[in-house]
């Protein structure tokens, strides 16, 4: 396999990754702002911003455990994409 047909599959993989992993951080920082804001919505003091926060906090720690997943379904997602355009025979 040549550099570019090589550099090309490596390119078109990190695209798809970096979108899985922005979508799924979207989707996580969402559901835990939503669950962290209904738990802690009756504390006094507690606001919107500072639930905000803890959820921004937390995503690292929540990231770093779905980063097998996303490399995975991003390679899947790859393949088929190639596939599909007939580019992977």
């Amino acid at each position: 396999m040549g550099w570019t047909l090589g550099r090309y599959f490596f390119f078109r993989y990190v695209t798809i990754t970096i979108w899985f992993f922005i979508g799924l951080l979207a989707l996580v920082f969402l559901i835990d702002f939503t669950e962290l804001s209904g738990r802690t919505t009756g504390l006094p003091g507690f606001t919107y911003g500072t639930a905000f926060a803890i959820s921004a906090l937390r995503m690292p720690m929540i990231m770093l455990q779905t980063v097998p997943f996303v490399g995975l379904f991003s390679a899947m997602a790859t393949l088929v994409s190639l596939n599909r355009r007939y580019e992977l025979v």
